[in-house]
């Protein structure tokens, strides 16, 4: 086993990784990824899942739907759950309208209360989430202008768990041509035979919004469409719930779901993970049966923080190889975890060396000690551009 990981030689592998146009390379966004984001207040671009809950629950209106989330949130204190977060409640809502009857009445709620219920949450995530993306060079911005950079073999994919529009913003404001999985203009249809078939050019960068979207709706008839003019009273398809496994199964999910099945059996296939907090058991198995399931595929989980904090992660690097967790202070790579060091004749003046390093101060050893920064999405924006402006020169 390694004494320890070298930050400049692993920056490097990761560089060659961005460098391939004829492997299968993808992306893993998560909610950490507008978290790190900062507006000209200094506050995160979007809020993480406590902040997200604060605004929801303060915001429900007075009378039956602010009575409702409260009983919700008193339901789950009394099962147990001091502090029941966004998720946690949609989760009790979801479960109890499985079994509460037309007529009937289950823990205090009617059906109709917790429809109404369900529906006033997830019209006040998008209308917090709804926000558009700011002006200037952004981590999104940035990865988006790599994604354009290079003529791919492959075309680049991009898995996420946001429901907000950031990145499609993004990609437009860089003119990247996307498929998302729908077709159409003002009520664009999911149209399963163009994923199946997918006959796009490389070019073209692939989307997949695991959890929904804010601009997803049902339709009269039951059908999902994607509309630019979203009507909050109608249904959203946003699920930031723990029901995610079970509603995954129905269409677009089971779709999105499979894409990231297929990437991941796909030779040599490499997926970047960034912003993501490893709370979904379903989505880590999908993780550990790709790599398990081939060998010749690569994880790289960039995470920001202590690696403790991520024992879902130190979990799927300790059962398969070929997953690998980089955390702040140290990585698991190969299956071999230990802290970062780097050597001082290593360090480098360049500015790319900064975006990925940041040595501690008054060490005066040869093995330096440090914070590996690509787990904060900004610094890894950071290190995209200096990859996309050495290739411009």
């Amino acid at each position: 086993m390694s004494a320890y990981h070298d930050p400049l030689r692993q920056a490097t592998s990761l560089s060659e990784v961005y460098a391939q146009d004829r492997r299968p390379l993808g992306f893993f966004l998560a909610a950490g990824c507008p978290y790190a984001l900062k507006q000209q207040n200094g506050l995160p671009l979007l809020p993480a899942i406590r902040g997200l809950t604060d605004q929801v629950a303060a915001s429900m209106p007075d009378g039956a739907t602010r009575s409702s989330m409260e009983l919700a949130q008193a339901c789950l204190n009394a099962d147990g759950n001091a502090v029941p977060d966004i998720e946690h409640i949609l989760t009790f809502v979801r479960s109890l309208k499985e079994v509460v009857g037309p007529a009937g009445e289950v823990r205090g709620f009617s059906k109709a209360a917790l429809e109404s219920l369900d529906l006033a949450i997830c019209c006040r995530i998008a209308d917090i989430v709804n926000i558009n993306l700011p002006a200037g060079n952004t981590a999104f911005d940035q990865l988006s202008r790599w994604i354009g950079s290079i003529p791919r073999g492959y075309p680049a994919e991009i898995f996420t768990t946001n429901y907000d529009l950031l990145i499609e913003q993004a990609l437009e404001r860089h003119r990247v041509p996307y498929f998302d999985g729908f077709v159409g203009v003002r009520d664009a249809f999911f149209d399963q035979r163009a994923i199946d078939d997918d006959s796009l050019p490389p070019r073209w960068a692939r989307l997949w919004k695991l959890h929904g979207s804010i601009n997803w709706e049902l339709d009269a008839a039951g059908s999902v469409t994607r509309r630019n003019d979203s009507d909050s009273a109608k249904s959203r398809l946003i699920h930031p719930s723990h029901l995610k496994y079970t509603e995954s199964r129905r269409m677009p999910y089971l779709a999105m779901i499979d894409r990231m099945r297929f990437f991941l059996r796909q030779p040599s296939a490499v997926i970047i993970i960034s912003g993501y907090s490893f709370r979904d058991e379903h989505l880590n198995e999908i993780f550990l049966q790709g790599v398990q399931g081939n060998v010749t595929a690569v994880v790289f989980a960039l995470q920001h923080g202590e690696l403790g904090a991520y024992p879902a992660a130190v979990a799927l690097a300790e059962a398969s190889q070929n997953f690998n967790v980089l955390s702040t202070t140290e990585a698991i790579i190969g299956g071999d975890r230990a802290p970062w060091r780097l050597r001082q004749s290593g360090a480098q003046p360049e500015t790319r060396f900064s975006t990925f390093w940041r040595s501690d101060d008054g060490t005066t050893e040869e093995l330096v000690s440090g914070q590996f920064l690509l787990g904060d999405f900004s610094s890894l924006g950071s290190f995209l551009e200096a990859f996309v402006s050495r290739r411009a020169l």
